[in-house]
């Protein structure tokens, strides 16, 4: 997130946006005491860029923002009022400090290590859509291995789709992340066998499959302590080999399963835990829900 690299595809209409300009204007060095408060405007523009939001449509999505207030760093500063920062946060689930450059960490992660039901009831706010990889994972390793003492860590990214933009040539979604800060390492027993017991749950009873995808080690710290959008890691071809519910089945039941030695305890894991009757509850709740 060190560098502010706005793209838009030229023309909306009447309106063309000089971009070239844009970012000369705002990615210069400034020796002025404004610049503390120039950067609010970098990143009010590089959060929208991150999350495939071009700069003439940022309209869209905040209606008091409009397109001659974003033809320079102070016309835009004018508008970035209190409720308007506040706003922007909400919409993609960041840190209203990071927009006010007071901090690097652009979310603020949750956890569900030996609580898998905070990682239920999330994904059940989501608004839960049966069958939409709403859950995705992130590791460093080339390949998960069981019986490895080495560390292999993982990221849990819940992905919630905002709504969809669409322009004459393709139509994409707009989502919002919901990282899990927990230190997950597949070598460590507790937490693999938690893991595996989750991708069962989301497999077995809601066909949610969970693909996985590899990064650095050091993007993957990035994601882990909120530091960077996500967007470029999760947004690929969803069906990925393996994927995390290759761990949770039997070889009877998917012919992926992949360290299937482990299912007993997995199983039992899933008995102690209760966790089938409490995503059944969370079901029952949302279901009875308005909206």
């Amino acid at each position: 997130m060190s560098e502010d690299i706005i793209e838009v595809k030229p023309g909306l209409g009447w309106f063309k946006l000089n971009v070239n300009a844009l970012v000369r204007k705002w990615g210069g060095k400034s020796t002025s005491a404004s610049s503390s408060t120039e950067i609010v405007a970098r990143r009010f523009v590089q959060i929208f860029e991150v999350h495939g939001v071009t700069v003439p449509q940022i309209p869209r999505f905040l209606s008091d923002v409009t397109l001659a207030s974003l033809q320079s760093t102070e016309k835009l500063l004018a508008v970035l009022t209190p409720s308007l920062l506040e706003e922007t946060a909400k919409l993609f689930g960041i840190q209203r400090v990071w927009l006010e450059g007071a901090s690097d960490r652009i979310y603020d992660t949750h956890t569900c290590y030996k609580q898998s039901e905070r990682l239920f009831e999330q994904l059940r706010r989501l608004p839960f859509q049966r069958g939409e990889y709403q859950l995705r994972v992130l590791t460093s390793v080339r390949e998960l291995d069981f019986q490895s003492s080495l560390h292999q860590p993982l990221a849990l990214v819940l992905v919630e789709k905002l709504r969809e933009v669409d322009d004459r040539e393709a139509l994409w979604p707009i989502e919002r992340y919901h990282i899990y800060g927990d230190s997950w390492d597949w070598s460590h027993p507790p937490a693999r066998i938690q893991l595996k017991a989750m991708a069962r749950i989301l497999d077995q009873l809601e066909r949610q499959p969970i693909p996985m995808y590899q990064i650095s080690h050091r993007e993957l710290m990035n994601v882990l302590d909120g530091k960077c959008v996500p967007r470029a890691f999760v947004d690929r071809c969803l069906t990925t080999s393996p994927s995390l519910e290759d761990y949770g089945n039997s070889a009877a039941e998917h012919g992926p399963a992949k360290e299937t030695e482990e299912m007993p305890v997995v199983l039992d894991y899933i008995e102690r835990h209760d966790l089938v009757r409490r995503w059944r509850d969370l079901s029952r709740t949302a279901a009875t829900q308005p909206g």
